[in-house]
């Protein structure tokens, strides 16, 4: 080791200023995760702690409820065996940060959408897939922050299925082609829709949430078209779906508390 004697020169003061500002990291106000493992990259910590997990049984994989989680998997028939699965199993990607922008996880696996903080251990959220299709994603995580959600409720009892719609072979497809129209492409084209999102309530028997919060985008017109052709069948029932599109409000006002 070699030391100095007199006053520092400024090529000194510079290498002092420059060690003080490596010590001055502050571990303590970092990420679990990222204290963990030193403050090594999150990728490379995420691998490790994915590469623990594969040792476990998936009913030993470790999962932290909370309030806000546990009431939408009761709300939506998620067994926590799901969740489990989901992290020892699925495919994992990182989610939409939360409102403090710490990052997540989204795990997806057999058509169920989990959502963790970056330890993969504390439930955020988690829900359904609209098809068992995994690699169709109509849905943006329920963590995201938009600045407009709106909520379409369509009908789609028997008589949707009528042809006295000039143009069109059934009222359904005929209300699906107005909302792309009327609705999702002029705020396309004209101002864009910036971080805006749409869900959308079926109207039935039983009413069900077929798209959640998803932007304003092509994908959303693709869907819309795709649900045009849907067979209308049953009866409609005002109640249950308002009680969806009050459910969907009370989670987006959750999320700003």
């Amino acid at each position: 080791m070699c030391s100095f004697s007199g006053a520092p020169t400024l090529e000194s003061r510079r290498s002092q200023k420059l060690l003080s500002k490596k010590k001055s990291v502050n571990y303590k106000k970092l990420h679990p995760l990222l204290r963990q493992y030193g403050g090594v990259d999150l990728r490379q910590a995420a691998n490790s702690v994915r590469g623990t997990l594969s040792h476990l049984d998936t009913l030993d994989v470790s999962l932290v409820s909370h309030t806000h989680g546990r009431s939408r998997r009761e709300e939506r028939g998620i067994d926590t065996f799901e969740l489990q699965a989901a992290v020892k199993h699925g495919r994992k990607e990182r989610a939409n940060p939360g409102r403090e922008g710490d990052p997540r996880w989204r795990y997806t696996h057999k058509g169920v959408v989990y959502v963790t903080d970056w330890t993969s251990r504390h439930e955020i959220t988690s829900w359904r897939l609209n098809t068992s299709n995994e690699d169709t994603r109509p849905v943006v995580d329920e963590s995201f922050s938009c600045s407009s959600h709106t909520v379409l409720v369509v009908d789609h009892s028997g008589s949707m299925r009528k042809a006295d719609v000039p143009g069109y072979r059934t009222r359904t497809e005929a209300v699906y082609d107005c909302l792309v129209r009327e609705f999702i492409q002029p705020q396309m084209h004209l101002v864009g829709a910036g971080d805006a999102v749409v869900s959308l309530v079926e109207m039935s028997d039983e009413s069900r949430i077929l798209i959640n919060r998803q932007p304003i985008d092509e994908d959303l017109v693709q869907t819309l078209q795709n649900l045009g052709r849907g067979y209308a069948r049953s009866h409609g029932n005002y109640l249950p779906a308002l009680k969806k599109v009050v459910d969907l409000f009370e989670d987006d006002s959750a999320r700003k508390l």
